[in-house]
């Protein structure tokens, strides 16, 4: 899990994509994309969730971000609402929409295009260089 706690949004945009870029590849469980697949892999806004809720068959199905806050809120402890993590995924959901097409994108040339957009969400430009390089192939 990516600590959001003090950290800038572009910050947390850029260990996601850090994370993402040293995994180089989707996060698939038997095949089906999943925010978590309990051997470490994570979905863009998997690496922002406690591994515990990451990884719930349940959050597998949801896929957007408005969905996946709902069914969360309905899945942690009530004082768990108020953590860094929830309170950056409920505050950033349209930016970590778009990351998450990024991540769910297998061709490199609608990545760099859906970067473009996701750079003016963060509070400076962001070099996505390397996460545009990973071969097509490479993604699942």
């Amino acid at each position: 899990m990516i600590d959001t706690e003090g950290k800038t949004t572009r910050q947390v945009v850029v260990e996601v994509f850090e994370a993402l870029v040293s995994q180089g590849r989707q996060c698939t469980l038997e095949g089906v994309c999943c925010y978590g697949d309990g051997e470490g892999n994570h979905c863009a806004v998997g690496w922002l969730m406690p591994e515990e809720i990451s990884t719930s068959r349940e959050l597998a199905k949801t896929v957007i971000c408005e969905d996946l806050l709902i069914v969360i809120a309905g899945k942690i402890p009530k004082n768990e609402k108020t953590s860094s993590w929830y309170s950056f995924l409920k505050n950033n959901k349209h930016l970590l929409r778009m990351v998450q097409q990024v991540h769910d994108e297998s061709h490199s040339a609608k990545r760099a295009a859906l970067l473009l957009n996701t750079t003016h969400f963060a509070d400076d430009p962001i070099d996505f260089t390397d996460w545009i390089a990973i071969q097509d192939s490479d993604i699942v």
